[in-house]
């Protein structure tokens, strides 16, 4: 039996601000698939870049090479587009930096200006359940100039 799982949020920074969301996958089984997605709104008087870096919460596990991910950014401007796709253990890698996913330019003008990321999940049917695969969403607003 396949379930989807759908939560929404969202998350306010500043220059300088970070902010973190904590994505449950622990207990996930086969067939199984969810998506979350976490609108980031930047208000400041500096311009700034915004990132994204995702952490797995514990050790890997052999599950991690099972789930599916697939990281999308979009915005009133522009249609999702994928910035990350491939396997959680990928995404989580020791060897990738947290150099972030999907950043993007806030003008600093005062006014809100606002991306979604949609992180969507899959564990194939013939693939063992997730036992330990919790993630930490991590997003931050460091001030240009």
């Amino acid at each position: 039996m396949s379930t989807n799982i759908l939560s929404t949020e969202t998350v306010g920074l500043s220059s300088g601000d970070e902010a973190a969301v904590h994505l449950r996958l622990s207990g996930v089984a086969p067939g199984e698939r969810g998506t979350r997605a976490v609108t980031v709104r930047y208000t400041g008087d500096r311009d700034a870049v915004v990132a994204m870096r995702v952490r797995r919460e514990d050790a890997p596990s052999p599950c991690a090479e099972h789930i599916r991910v697939g990281i999308y950014e979009s915005s009133r401007r522009q249609l999702p587009y994928p910035v990350f796709t491939g396997s959680l253990a990928d995404c989580t890698s020791p060897e990738r930096p947290e150099r972030g996913f999907g950043n993007w330019r806030a003008q600093g003008d005062g006014d809100t200006h606002e991306v979604t990321y949609q992180i969507c999940w899959h564990l194939a049917e013939d693939a063992p359940a997730a036992d330990e695969a919790d993630l930490t969403l991590t997003f931050a607003a460091r001030g240009l100039g």
